[in-house]
């Protein structure tokens, strides 16, 4: 949906730092879903590297920031911020004050209320179809 704008402008730096972003959550998606499951592999084998590298590059990137790439709100920001929210409410990544600063405007906005309350009623329906 390129009206949206969720995406910089082919070919800018930011477009590129967009995707770095999003991208980045596939590693720490895998060290989280490793640690819950005790399977973590040594950092030089692993593509997710240790936590305290991970954790770190996550935090210098959005504290004190309101976007995680350039002046706006982005696609990254987008999954950033549900990743983030995600991993705290099922306490896998601690509500720092920088992951919390940081998710949960953007956890407030209209779209992703209205998202939310989707997944919600999907869930609820789901549920009482005893699936």
């Amino acid at each position: 949906m390129p009206e949206r704008g969720l995406l910089p402008p082919p070919g800018t730096p930011e477009r590129g730092a967009c995707y770095r972003w999003m991208l980045f959550a596939s590693p720490l998606e895998f060290f989280i879903t490793a640690r819950r499951h005790g399977t973590i592999a040594p950092s030089m084998e692993a593509g997710y590297g240790n936590e305290a590298d991970l954790l770190r590059t996550l935090d210098l990137a959005i504290a004190g920031k309101q976007y995680v790439v350039g002046d706006r709100f982005t696609v990254a920001d987008l999954y950033l911020a549900a990743f983030i929210g995600y991993y705290i409410q099922i306490g896998e990544l601690a509500p720092t004050p920088a992951f919390q600063a940081y998710a949960m405007p953007h956890l407030q906005r209209p779209a992703a209320l209205r998202a939310n309350a989707r997944d919600d009623a999907l869930a609820k329906a789901v549920s009482a179809e005893g699936r």
